[in-house]
């Protein structure tokens, strides 16, 4: 009770018409708090690199060689991301290549303010939120696959 399914089927609604199907909120401004409170992030290896001092600090995130790892930074990489995660898209890019543009380091050159992601009072919350971002994207490409034939988005 409680997993996957139930904070799933809590948060989302299937609306599908012959030919087009939308994932919809259900509680539309409680979902982003109840899913970062809730949603277990999808159980990823952590190898963390010796010699180096453990940090889940980002400065720039970046995919290994092999698509199924994440480099975090020189101390930790994530490990065994399923390759479904990249059929779930935002736009013309995956939920996860979204994550790693954004939650990185930057100065804006004009004002030289820099934006840091990374949180003093939660230094794990971007690792988390990789984490949860692969587990949105793989139940999420479970639940369309699963969806009657009939659903299928159109081709062309």
């Amino acid at each position: 009770e409680g997993g996957t399914e139930t904070a799933f089927s809590d948060l989302l609604a299937v609306t599908a018409r012959p030919h087009r199907w939308t994932l919809i909120p259900k509680k539309r401004k409680a979902v982003g708090k109840k899913v970062n409170e809730t949603l277990e992030p999808y159980p990823l290896e952590f190898d963390w690199i010796e010699g180096q001092p453990m940090s889940y600090r980002v400065e720039k995130m970046k995919l290994g060689k092999d698509p199924s790892s994440l480099i975090v930074n020189e101390s930790l990489t994530l490990a065994g991301i399923p390759p479904e995660v990249y059929e779930y898209r935002l736009g013309n890019r995956s939920a996860l290549h979204w994550v790693i543009d954004q939650y990185q380091v930057s100065t804006d050159k004009r004002s030289g303010i820099v934006s840091d992601p990374n949180r003093d009072d939660d230094k794990e919350s971007i690792v988390r939120l990789v984490g949860q971002v692969v587990r949105v994207s793989v139940e999420t490409v479970r639940i369309v696959t699963g969806l009657p034939a009939e659903y299928a988005p159109a081709v062309g």
